[in-house]
């Protein structure tokens, strides 16, 4: 909370003299002395050095909230309040206020608002890991049909990425070998019951 004291038509500040660009829902707490008593309405008026901009809100007793806009931007931050009485008719009869503060507070840069979100893991890693396994299968049944067309009866090229770089691109930061044991562990058949007839052993895993 800032504080400040209001005496004389001058406003002195408090401790605390600086907070972070950035924050809201930060208030005031000004100690007026008798001059502010009996107006019709009290404005304060706040300006930051940063923003090039001033904002005015309306004091309601002796606690404001300071706007978030006006902290938008590191800078010299000033405050200025203004009374007013108005007559029965609406006119404005009397109008009082401070003089410009001789020492602002000070609005200092912020540390990073936002990051990344650490990724998810669960059922994000799992849908990953079921998606690249399916992929790895179609892979698969088109490369023996080519196999079978003849498409790889010539001379023996240079080995391929495998498909672990798929993986990775879906968003997998474990390693090569985390993958396949994980992958293992998905397509593995569930256990069979005792007496239960045992099912043809799983083809290879293809290579990662």
């Amino acid at each position: 909370m800032l504080r400040a004291n209001v005496v004389d038509r001058r406003i002195s500040r408090q401790i605390p003299f600086r907070l972070p660009q950035g924050t809201v829902g930060e208030t005031v707490s000004l100690n007026m002395d008798e001059d502010w008593n009996g107006l019709d309405k009290i404005m304060l008026v706040w300006s930051n050095t940063g923003t090039g901009t001033s904002v005015e809100t309306e004091l309601t007793g002796t606690e404001s909230v300071v706007p978030a806009e006006i902290l938008s931007q590191p800078g010299n931050l000033y405050l200025s309040v203004v009374g007013y009485v108005f007559g029965d008719d609406g006119e404005l009869e009397r109008r009082i206020t401070t003089a410009k503060m001789p020492t602002p507070w000070v609005v200092d840069a912020c540390g990073d608002l936002e990051g990344t979100p650490v990724q998810e893991s669960g059922a994000d890693i799992t849908a990953a890991l079921l998606a690249a396994a399916q992929a790895a299968s179609a892979a698969v049944t088109e490369l023996q049909a080519q196999a079978e067309a003849g498409a790889f009866n010539g001379a023996r090229g240079a080995p391929g990425e495998g498909f672990f770089p798929a993986v990775q691109e879906a968003g997998y930061t474990g390693t090569r070998e985390e993958f396949l044991a994980a992958l293992v562990a998905l397509t593995a058949p569930a256990p069979q019951a005792e007496g239960q007839a045992q099912d043809e052993p799983a083809a290879d895993m293809p290579e990662a």
